[in-house]
């Protein structure tokens, strides 16, 4: 059966056609400053998702963030929970000098019993260079970190900056106009966006602004940092970073962390006009990478170098344990983790079950909660749910993976298995790999089964995989890194 899945779905049709006509439209607010600060560089990426939310593309986030008393009472709990006034915090206790400052992601995974972060970690570990790391909490939280002498918290700048924004009334009535401004301009996309979430969005990163930007100055400065690794780059507080650094002349690269396409609104802008904001350079996955987005014409250079943690992920994965029926693995996100069982719960309920089985690896936040969240029915569906199972193990067993926009999906590429992805938001974000005829796009669980009947499991050659993902990446990143530095 001859599917066309790129054109397949109108909901992405119609989010290719908002994110091209914000893109088009945007460019002056890169102009607008307030105190000589950009703030639009800043809030660009969450100003976007409110629009989103607004048009109820994407599900609201809990209202309390951004209610300035709420979260100073969580950040003062977490404060006395972690034990601030004894914690490794860039201000206080960071005075080494370090050669490479990493700003970390908050994702760790257990490696060998120790947490690492997967994307810095394999480097920083196997470098003779001097490194500090600086990590930003998520949700005033941080994973352990088993005591890790390199690693210190940029907590107290966001706090800092969050008591500037409570009790320093000065410039408020700038922000507000130009809250009031950007809550005009979003009218031109039928929605009406909230003046108070966009005065806080603005007024946040303005305290952080005049809170941390001599002192981070000082910092870099002091610490004689000569290049610097980002992990997610469009962070605020990550975002100031890179642009005091470059204004420093301090080159920055990020490491790619999931998907990059040309419709992610991180990695994407609608004019040529370079911006410190951006980094300077990205260590992509691979060479299919390069090619996906438009952030090049900005002046970032992509660089093909692969992902060392992964790499090693794959030299230990089992083999495939044969099996005379068809394994339908769903990939699980916690963002559409109800939406995405009800799908796997209709397929389960019209394949066959002598011919097909359904597998459901769950997030790792939905471990302990997920009999409470899913429908009762779902336990009884004959679905094989699996939460701390070895996620590798259990793609190179399947025969069909279904997803839709994390990191995971990329990984499957590798598995040279069926890959499906759902019709949700972000599933336009796979655009570029749903006409290399390697992913299929379907809306619900009869497009998975009719994909299934369909199509042969295709295995990649090398040469196909190093595309997607490079070999002998950890050579690679030393060998750029080296470069950088002589």
């Amino acid at each position: 059966m001859e599917r066309t899945d790129s054109n397949h779905s109108a909901v992405i049709k119609r989010n290719v056609s908002f994110f091209e006509a914000f893109l088009q439209q945007e460019s002056a607010l890169f102009q607008r400053e307030i105190g000589g600060v950009p703030y639009y560089h800043f809030i660009r990426f969450h100003f976007y998702h409110l629009i989103l939310e607004r048009l109820g593309w994407i599900e609201k986030p809990d209202r309390r963030e951004f209610s300035s008393c709420g979260r100073l009472i969580r950040i003062f709990f977490s404060i006395l929970r972690r034990g601030y006034a004894f914690g490794k915090h860039v201000w206080t206790t960071d005075n080494n000098i370090s050669e490479i400052l990493a700003l970390s992601g908050t994702k760790r995974i257990v490696r060998n019993g120790i947490r690492i972060d997967p994307y810095v970690d394999p480097f920083l570990r196997s470098t003779s260079r001097s490194f500090v790391v600086w990590e930003s909490p998520t949700l005033w939280q941080h994973p352990p970190n088993d005591g890790d002498a390199h690693l210190f918290y940029l907590d107290r700048i966001l706090y800092a900056a969050l008591l500037n924004r409570t009790f320093i009334r000065r410039g408020r009535k700038r922000i507000r106009q130009e809250a009031k401004y950007l809550c005009r301009w979003a009218r031109r996309f039928d929605v009406e966006l909230e003046e108070r979430r966009i005065f806080g969005m603005i007024h946040t990163v303005l305290s952080m602004y005049n809170v941390a930007e001599r002192r981070i100055t000082e910092c870099l400065r002091a610490k004689e940092v000569r290049l610097i690794l980002a992990v997610n780059h469009y962070e605020p507080l990550k975002m100031l970073i890179i642009l005091i650094a470059r204004r420093m002349g301090i080159p920055v690269v990020e490491l790619q962390h999931g998907n990059m396409g040309r419709y992610h609104i991180a990695y994407n802008l609608g004019f040529e006009e370079a911006m410190q904001t951006l980094p300077d350079e990205i260590f992509t996955f691979g060479s299919f990478w390069n090619r996906t987005t438009r952030i090049e014409r900005n002046g970032v250079i992509m660089t093909a170098v692969g992902m060392p943690f992964f790499e090693e992920r794959m030299r230990r994965v089992h083999r495939e344990k044969p099996s005379h029926k068809t394994r339908i693995l769903f990939l699980s996100q916690e963002t559409i983790g109800r939406w995405m069982g009800g799908i796997a719960f209709e397929t389960a309920r019209r394949a066959d079950p002598d011919r097909v089985e359904i597998w459901y690896k769950l997030h790792p936040r939905e471990y302990d909660l997920w009999k409470k969240i899913y429908p009762e029915s779902f336990s009884t569906s004959g679905i094989r749910v699996f939460s701390d199972a070895d996620l590798d193990d259990l793609m190179a067993q399947a025969d069909v993976h279904v997803g839709v926009y994390s990191t995971t999906v990329i990984e499957s590429l590798v598995f040279g298995k069926v890959l499906i992805i759902l019709e949700a938001y972000g599933a336009h974000y796979f655009t570029d790999l749903l006409e290399t005829g390697r992913a299929h796009f379907a809306a619900d669980a009869g497009d998975i089964l009719d994909i299934v009947d369909g199509i042969e499991t295709q295995p990649m050659g090398e040469q196909e995989i190093s595309r997607f993902w490079c070999s002998d990446s950890l050579k690679k990143m030393h060998r750029r890194i080296d470069e950088l530095l002589a």
